[in-house]
C-alpha cells in the first residue's frame, strides 16, 4: 500500500488488467506510457520534492510503510514549526 504517500503517480504501460481501476480507488493519477522512450520524464509532472519510484514487480512491505508513515508524521511537525 502507499497510503503514506501524498500523491500517487501511477505510468500505465499498457496494461491489461486492473491496473487503472485499482488505481482510481486510491486516488491515484494515471497517466499512460508512450510505447517506447524515456519514462522519467514523468517525475517532472509530480508536485513534491520526495517521490517513491516502484517497478510493476516491486510492493511495499508493512515496515516500510509504518517508516514512511513515521517519516511523514515527522516531516510534518517540523514544517509546521
Amino acid at each position: 500500500m502507499l497510503l503514506p504517500c501524498t500523491e500517487i503517480l501511477i505510468v500505465d504501460h499498457h496494461s491489461s488488467d486492473a491496473t487503472q481501476r485499482i488505481a482510481r480507488q486510491y486516488g491515484a493519477r494515471i497517466v499512460a506510457s508512450p510505447s517506447l522512450g524515456y519514462s522519467g520524464h514523468y517525475l517532472d509532472q509530480t508536485c513534491h520534492d520526495w517521490i517513491l519510484c516502484l517497478d510493476p514487480s516491486e510492493s511495499v512491505t508493512e515496515g516500510l510503510q509504518a517508516t514512511l508513515f513515521e517519516w511523514r508524521v515527522n516531516v510534518g511537525r517540523k514544517c509546521r514549526g
